[in-house]
């Protein structure tokens, strides 16, 4: 099961990318995955960031497939 991820704007809470995978993140945001993943890292470290990511719980439906 892949990963899903909701990217905001910081300060605005504007929705940059809702339920996507890091690719579709990376494209959302104009960067590659490994970028994104750096973002990722980087708010996990507590480094102020433009965006905030939040990883996505799978729902009971997608763990039983």
């Amino acid at each position: 099961m892949r990963n899903r991820y909701s990217v905001y704007e910081r300060g605005t809470d504007r929705p940059i990318m809702i339920h996507g995978t890091a690719e579709e993140c990376a494209r959302a945001l104009g960067v590659a995955r490994s970028s994104f993943y750096a973002y990722l890292v980087r708010q996990r470290k507590g480094q102020p960031q433009q965006i905030e990511i939040f990883i996505e719980e799978p729902d009971e439906e997608d763990l039983s497939l």
